[in-house]
């Protein structure tokens, strides 16, 4: 799991997760703290977890740090928001112990108007949704199925990546923690501060989401996702751009 402040999250997020997964079924629990500025390692300790820092600042740095960690066939990973459904361990792992599939996952639903619409759009029309709420099996070559994201929308590889078998249950719904529309908007601003994003990508993202939010508005007739969506684009732009003030 990679963390940042996450500190009133997790004594929320991490006993549901050991409540839906049992003791048995678990070999080892951690997160990867993206330096942040709050208690959220000694929390993460206390409530029984290790916590381990990040070596590279950023969210994706964190993420693959994480997966080169695993010392089981198979894993799983959530993100710190993401309070875990009831039906995710009977449901999600058996699908890739069976080997079936290579990945599978739940959906996690923010239940804000405007967030709540983007996430459903992108339940209806995409294959590979995130990287959290999942479960996964070490790939063939003894490596992390960390890459799937080089995957496109119809499943073909980019780069000659290797096709993976991927499963999303829509049936088995998470929520996704995100307080408020401010609370949101906020967390995008500080959580972009350390993607590792191009200024050019997010620009590029801002610039395009009026135009994906009216065709989000098409599909799930969500009024507000109009603005929420080019508001959530341009916080993430802003905590980039924050950033490279401060590192000059």
């Amino acid at each position: 799991m990679p963390t940042f402040n996450s500190v009133k999250l997790l004594p929320v997020v991490l006993p549901q997760i050991e409540k839906v997964i049992p003791a048995s079924a678990i070999h080892k629990k951690f997160i990867i703290d993206n330096f942040s500025t709050d208690d959220t390692m000694e929390v993460t300790e206390s409530l029984g977890w290790t916590a381990i820092r990040n070596k590279i600042k950023g969210v994706e740095n964190a993420q693959k740090y994480g997966f080169s960690l695993v010392e089981t066939e198979c894993y799983a990973v959530f993100e710190h928001d993401v309070f875990l459904a009831e039906n995710w361990f009977k449901i999600i792992p058996p699908l890739v112990y069976s080997g079936e599939y290579d990945v599978a996952q739940g959906i996690r639903i923010v239940e804000i108007r405007g967030f709540r619409d983007a996430d459903i759009y992108d339940y209806d029309s995409r294959i590979v949704t995130s990287q959290d709420n999942a479960f996964y099996r070490i790939g063939k070559d003894g490596l992390p199925l960390y890459d799937i994201w080089g995957l496109n929308y119809k499943g073909a590889p980019k780069g000659g990546m290797k096709i993976v078998r991927y499963c999303v249950r829509r049936d088995v719904c998470s929520r996704h923690l995100k307080g408020n529309l401010t609370d949101c908007l906020m967390r995008f601003y500080f959580i972009y501060r350390f993607a590792n994003l191009s200024v050019f990508s997010l620009l590029r993202y801002f610039v395009s989401s009026p135009f994906l939010s009216l065709k989000i508005f098409k599909s799930t007739h969500g009024l507000s996702v109009l603005f929420v969506y080019p508001m959530e684009r341009f916080f993430m732009l802003l905590g980039e751009l924050t950033k490279k003030m401060i590192d000059g």
